[in-house]
């Protein structure tokens, strides 16, 4: 089937389409969606974990351990690297010295933890930075190679100010960008946007 001139698909529009010929009765009605093929899709999604309570509540003094999963839905063949994720925290918690790491598996399915040094480096090592001013941590994974269909995670933990008890800390909001490709093509997503809900202290 060919798309008449002068008409443009973009990604998520439906097709409907029916197939005629003399004497036959009209087929039935075939329906799909446009799809883009992408060598590196990169996207996010971010979660938290109390280490402390265990009754599914909040409270001052807790430990919390947010994680922001980066997956990469491109080809398997391809790769990202260099990935940078920069959380904008909200004001209520405090991050815990040390406790920056990333999450993956080796070739036999097992996990892989990784701690995350502290240092002031490019995008092209691994290391963190945190700016008590602007509450901003940078997360550099440096040399780490994601391929299409794997995914790695970003986690850090934090402790509940007193400041925030009664109230919903956040949401905190992060950025992921994967700085350099295996494989250039103009359709390709090397950046993602995540918010989480926000964290509610009792």
């Amino acid at each position: 089937m060919n798309v008449p001139n002068g008409v443009t698909l973009s990604e998520n529009d439906v097709i409907k389409a029916t197939q005629q010929e003399l004497g036959k009765h009209e087929s039935k009605e075939f329906i799909t969606l446009v799809q883009i093929i992408r060598p590196i899709d990169i996207a996010a999604e971010t979660e938290f974990i109390n280490l402390t309570s265990e009754d599914s509540l909040n409270y001052v003094g807790d430990r919390v351990r947010y994680r922001v999963t980066v997956s990469n839905y491109g080809d398997e063949d391809e790769r990202a690297d260099r990935i940078q994720v920069i959380n904008e925290l909200p004001e209520g918690i405090t991050v815990v010295p040390g406790s920056v790491r990333y999450v993956s598996e080796n070739d036999n399915g097992d996990e892989i933890i990784v701690n995350i040094p502290h240092n002031i480096s490019s995008v092209s090592s691994r290391g963190h930075s945190y700016n008590d001013n602007t509450r901003r941590l940078e997360i550099r994974l440096g040399d780490f190679r994601l391929y299409g269909g794997e995914n790695v995670i970003v986690e850090f933990d934090v402790i509940i100010d007193a400041s925030v008890s009664g109230t919903t800390v956040g949401p905190k909001t992060a950025n992921v960008t994967a700085n350099r490709v295996s494989r250039n093509s103009v359709n390709n997503i090397v950046t993602a946007n995540v918010i989480d809900e926000g964290l509610y202290v009792e």
